[in-house]
């Protein structure tokens, strides 16, 4: 019998959804009023944190009464203090029968109790389509949802980084449509707007010359609200600073490692892609991307969307500049 599962993720949606299937599938018919100990370890104030850790601890080695499981949830478990650690190794190595603790981790798994659970069930989604792919496969399946292939990767492609809503999605559809096969235009009407794609996902259509694609990802990268425009820019700053100070260069991969502290992979891609374009045009690059930067903090003033109130200027600041960036790639391979 598992008695320490712990869930552990960069997202506390994801985390706390994750913790809510578990809840559910140790109580079985249990009373929770009787089984349930549910308790989040706040990081602050002082007091109020430590009190809740004494009352956990005190869970923890109590036996169930009047019960015969008693399962105890720790949220937000990463702001136990380090004797509070140490006390749920030694109840780990030796745990009250009857007890089950059930612990959520937001955040890095090191330092934290995650490194003793007997069961970690880790949220670290890659940043590719194919990685939200497999989550949201994953996922579905969890709940008996069946959706073909074509309809994960459109999910996952309008979803972008915004998977912490995958759960909601699946539950929703599960209580709907049980085992029934679905297929992307049956879930349509239940998957609200476009979540944010990653600057990975607007460099990459920038590079392709993909000017269309281009304004799309640096406007759902705005509407999502999950990246500010000067945010945007200086992750395409970055990116074009770095091929450029290797362009018209001949550097080694070691020396491309070391300097950018990339894998051999990326040095070897990183390499490719200076050679995209000329130093001219790089340089060309850098000057959009500087008088983008002088736009965004005041240079133009574009006003707002007479219908919806919306501020247009950082939203034109930016297509104007992916498309411009985009067309120099594009005639650059011509």
């Amino acid at each position: 019998m598992t008695q320490f599962v712990c869930v552990q993720g960069s997202s506390a949606t994801m985390v706390n959804d994750e913790l809510h299937i578990l809840i559910a599938r140790e109580l079985g018919d249990l009373d929770p009023s009787f089984a349930l100990e549910d308790i989040t370890i706040k990081s602050s104030p002082v007091d109020e944190r430590d009190a809740l850790i004494a009352s956990a601890l005190t869970a923890l080695h109590s036996p169930p009464f009047l019960t015969a499981k008693r399962v105890l949830v720790l949220r937000d478990a990463q702001n136990l203090l380090t004797d509070s650690v140490a006390e749920v190794r030694a109840w780990s190595e030796n745990p009250v029968e009857g007890v089950v603790l059930i612990a959520g981790v937001v955040g890095a798994k090191k330092g934290t109790i995650a490194a003793l659970a007997q069961e970690l069930v880790s949220f670290d989604v890659g940043i590719s389509a194919k990685d939200r792919a497999q989550y949201i496969a994953e996922r579905f399946a969890q709940y008996g949802v069946k959706i073909d292939r074509s309809g994960i990767d459109q999910l996952a492609n309008h979803f972008g980084e915004d998977v912490s809503r995958v759960d909601n999605l699946a539950r929703t559809l599960s209580s709907l449509f049980g085992t029934e096969s679905l297929t992307f235009s049956m879930v349509q009407p239940y998957l609200g707007q476009e979540g944010g794609v990653y600057s990975w996902d607007l460099t990459k259509v920038i590079v392709k010359g993909d000017t269309t694609g281009a304004i799309v990802a640096v406007r759902r990268m705005i509407d999502s609200g999950s990246t500010a425009g000067l945010q945007i820019l200086g992750s395409l700053r970055s990116f074009y600073m770095d091929r450029a100070s290797l362009s018209g260069r001949s550097v080694s991969i070691a020396d491309v490692m070391k300097t950018f502290k990339k894998s051999e992979d990326q040095a070897k891609f990183l390499i490719q892609e200076s050679k995209a374009l000329s130093q001219e045009n790089f340089a060309v690059a850098l000057r959009l991307l500087a008088q983008a930067d002088v736009d965004l903090k005041g240079g133009v003033d574009y006003g707002k969307d007479v219908v919806t109130d919306e501020d247009l200027t950082e939203l034109t600041v930016l297509e104007v500049l992916v498309a411009r960036l985009s067309r120099l790639h594009a005639s650059a391979k011509r």
